[in-house]
């Protein structure tokens, strides 16, 4: 009886969940939300071979898509009399020659694809590829075309076109193996198109164009790529082309990111990826992309940023976040903040705009005040050295420490001695405090015994349960100890972070240890997580959120979870993800 009751509720909540969702008019599919989701599973998407994304009629009945096979080819499905057909290749199909890259024109009469079939007499030899266009009947195809050579000149592959007729297209290099992307009007092949910030020394591959031409997403693997080849995005301003942007982890993995679609209603984005190895085409809500735009601010989730700091608040049982630092305009220019939010375990909240703008501060929670301290970080070019309280929603400046400014240094408070206590930080460039100081409300005294060797973005946690400050990193010198008497160098046997920059730390006080997550070893970032837990390392997980420096966290202590905010992917790309860590698993929250 127990569980046939346990059927039957499950029967309902899902049939429940299933009305809820209103589905698309693509094969009845659901919207994939603002996560990455695979498009079509086992219709279009194959777990085989690499994938074009899908051209879709104006209409929502005809999905066709490419397998990069030998040969390459297309393939389609209609919707008839509300079923979606098998797919199968289309009329104007070639026998032995690679047809791909469908795409629709803007108003959805026309298709265009790249083929290598044969061109018609009075053509110029082909190259490679062609552009072709076909229209689209009430029963099927016309017959198909090469555009003219004033248009399609050359070896020309993925494509993309706007309402006004202006047509972008990669075309391979002259003697080189690297694509670039080129525009031409097919009204007037004669008119000078912009493409300034759309190539570079590196490959740019699959434009596509929005209809209006506000925007252009494509394919490279230059510098600022996660891993093979992402996905970028330029926008158009006042005629001109912005500074290409990342976009982000969202959609790009270290895998390769290819050849992106829009649907005809413009609401989803499509693109081919080959992560986890399969090949398919993923899908995801088009809000992306506003996200991306110039000035864009949202008003639930803190933006993208990193030098930012989170620590938190036990009297309000809430993760506070402060200030940071983003690159934009390609790293041109790096604005800095003053905002606060508030997250609850389920939502963020903007307090306001605090202060001034600053980045690389570190705080630390007066359990016994049960307020939060700030002190150094960076702004205006140089390194700060006050020290600042968090009180009524207002930021008061209690004191300055001129001799040891610093950004990203360590600052903690020792709940058992009542004493903050702080140490290093850089102070200038190449410049590095190697001094400890703890104040105990009224003063600063300088420890005079042998402090570690000075550094910057480094992990420095109070240990409650041992009474202990605890560093780690900056430089790979193993596990440094402070008691109030003497900085300790413990080097435990065993398997360790080794070097590491920039990682991820707070104190777990329900399990005892420094939580340590992701940052730079050796140059490169990495995303495991580590525990110390005054004895030896503990590794937790080799699966924590995609690879990043300051991906910076804190304890929630009413609900056990350690959580992590942000953080640099790649230069010049930050994020504002939101994860939690319940001492076993890793997971994507906001």
């Amino acid at each position: 009886m127990k569980k046939l009751k346990i059927t039957i509720f499950l029967t309902l909540t899902l049939g429940l969940g299933i009305a809820l969702s209103k589905p698309t008019p693509y094969f009845g599919l659901p919207a994939p939300g603002n996560e990455a989701q695979v498009f079509a599973k086992g219709i279009v998407s194959a777990d085989a071979l690499e994938h074009s994304a899908p051209a879709i009629s104006k209409e929502n009945d005809v999905v066709l898509w490419c397998l990069l096979d030998s040969p390459m080819y297309i393939l389609e499905s209609r919707k008839v009399n509300g079923k979606w057909t098998k797919p199968a290749r289309p009329s104007f199909s070639s026998e032995n020659s690679d047809d791909v890259y469908p795409r629709f024109s803007p108003d959805g009469k026309i298709l265009y694809f790249s083929s290598r079939r044969p061109l018609p007499d009075g053509f110029p030899k082909l190259e490679d590829m062609w552009i072709w266009k076909v229209e689209k009947t009430k029963d099927g195809w016309g017959k198909p075309v090469p555009l003219d050579p004033s248009v399609c000149n050359g070896a020309a592959y993925a494509h993309s076109i706007t309402s006004s007729g202006h047509l972008y297209y990669s075309y391979r290099k002259a003697g080189a193996k690297m694509l670039d992307i080129m525009a031409v009007s097919v009204n007037t092949p004669s008119e000078k198109l912009v493409t300034a910030n759309l190539n570079t020394e590196n490959y740019e591959d699959g434009p596509l164009i929005s209809h209006k031409e506000d925007f252009i997403i494509f394919e490279s693997d230059r510098p600022g790529s996660l891993g093979g080849t992402d996905l970028f995005i330029c926008f158009n301003q006042n005629g001109q082309w912005t500074e290409a942007i990342n976009m982000g982890t969202k959609i790009n993995t270290e895998a390769y990111e290819r050849f992106a679609g829009l649907s005809p209603d413009g609401k989803y984005l499509f693109w081919g990826s080959s992560r986890n190895a399969d090949n398919n085409i993923y899908w995801i809500d088009a809000s992306v992309i506003d996200e991306l735009r110039p000035g864009y601010v949202s008003k639930n989730i803190p933006a993208k940023r990193a030098h930012h700091e989170l620590v938190y608040d036990e009297k309000s049982n809430t993760v506070m976040l402060f200030g940071g630092s983003s690159p934009i305009d390609g790293g041109k220019t790096i604005p800095f903040f003053n905002d606060v939010w508030s997250y609850n375990g389920k939502a963020w909240k903007k307090v306001g705009n605090i202060g001034d703008e600053r980045s690389g501060m570190k705080m630390a929670y007066n359990t016994r005040q049960q307020k939060i301290y700030s002190f150094g970080g960076f702004a205006n070019n140089n390194s700060l050295a006050d020290l600042r309280v968090f009180e009524k929603g207002q930021w008061i400046t209690i004191n300055e420490l001129p001799e040891m400014k610093a950004t990203e240094p360590g600052f903690v408070y020792d709940s058992k001695r009542d004493k903050f206590v702080l140490f290093g930080g850089m102070a200038d460039r190449d410049l590095f405090n190697n001094a400890t100081y703890e104040w105990d409300g009224k003063t600063w005294k300088k420890f005079e015994g042998i402090s570690p060797q000075g550094r910057s973005n480094f992990a420095m946690i109070y240990d409650e349960k041992r009474g202990k400050t605890v560093l780690y990193g900056g430089m790979n010198d193993g596990i440094w100890e402070f008691d109030g008497s003497s900085w300790v160098n413990i080097k435990p046997e065993g398997e360790n972070p080794g070097e590491r920059i920039a990682a991820g730390y707070c104190y777990d006080s329900k399990r005892g240890m420094m939580i340590f997550s992701g940052g730079m070893s050796n140059g490169k970032r990495v995303n495991d997580t580590w525990g110390w837990d005054g004895v030896k390392w503990h590794k937790l997980s080799t699966m924590a959120p995609m690879k990043r420096a300051m991906g910076y966290m804190v304890y929630d202590k009413k609900r056990d979870k350690v959580v992590l905010f942000g953080g640099r992917i790649s230069w010049p790309i930050d994020e504002n993800d939101t994860w939690e860590w319940d001492g076993e698993t890793w997971k994507k929250v906001l």
